[in-house]
């Protein structure tokens, strides 16, 4: 995905973006990235870092069909890709927004568990603790009985930690194989009416890119993992979906 630098831009937003990325990472330089109309700030250093008001639910697959190696590796995965954004922190004043991005994240297999709805946790390395004690499911593929669950619970409303000035975004992660599979585009039919970008990530070998594709809400919010050095290529997914969650949150 390319960006394009913005030549003019005010120097209110200029400095705003820099006091927000000193915040994060002190003493790195600031990047201004053009998405279509929009100025995504980016700290830059060994990893860029969007701000990007945007809410997040991850929904991971804990099937056999994907196996608990690989679901310790997706968890793992989903981990970084946090680390891409500016967390936006709780305890801020009633009825204000903080910026940066909110996280939530299920697991699934033919039950369906919430491991921590959207903002309850703000601190990377609690986040990362938790989906890496998340419990292997090991039934079959039930998709849509988790995005039902997103659905029915409201899972990106206030109440549940959601903010009304931020995008919503939910991430498939899984090999695409669902023993319902009418009803996974059904549930996912309903998210996508309610404003809800769907983005699916494929990282396992044997992946059904198909069903993937059908359940995501364009082409450009699917992400297969390619045959080659899997460590590579998962940081390419890692850090191409991060770009594409920015971008989306971006956009007016």
């Amino acid at each position: 995905m390319a960006f394009l630098l913005r030549e003019k831009y005010s120097f209110e937003l200029t400095e705003t973006c820099i006091k927000t990325a000193m915040l994060v990472k002190p003493f790195h330089f600031v990047q201004l990235l053009c998405v279509g109309t929009a100025l995504v700030c980016f700290s830059a250093g060994a990893a860029q870092e969007c701000s990007a008001n945007v809410d997040v639910i991850f929904l991971v697959d804990a099937s056999t069909s994907v196996g608990e190696p690989n679901f310790r590796q997706q968890l793992s995965w989903v981990a970084d890709v946090t680390d891409q954004f500016l967390l936006a922190e709780n305890g801020s004043a009633p009825g204000s927004d903080p910026a940066g991005a909110r996280f939530g994240a299920v697991v699934f297999s033919r039950d369906v568990v919430p491991l921590f709805r959207l903002g309850a946790i703000d601190k990377p390395s609690p986040l990362r603790q938790r989906l890496q004690t998340a419990q292997y499911l090991g039934e079959s593929s039930h998709v849509h009985a988790g995005l039902l669950t997103v659905y029915q619970l409201d899972m990106f409303s206030s109440s549940n930690g959601g903010r009304v000035g931020a995008r919503d975004v939910l991430v498939l992660v899984s090999d695409g194989k669902s023993s319902y599979s009418s009803e996974a585009l059904f549930a996912a039919y309903n998210l996508k009416t309610h404003d809800v970008t769907i983005m699916t990530a494929g990282l396992t070998p044997d992946v059904d890119v198909v069903a993937l594709r059908r359940l995501a809400t364009s082409r450009a919010d699917v992400f297969i993992l390619q045959e080659g050095d899997i460590g590579a290529g998962l940081e390419k997914i890692k850090a191409d979906l991060a770009q594409r969650i920015c971008a989306v949150a971006s956009e007016s």
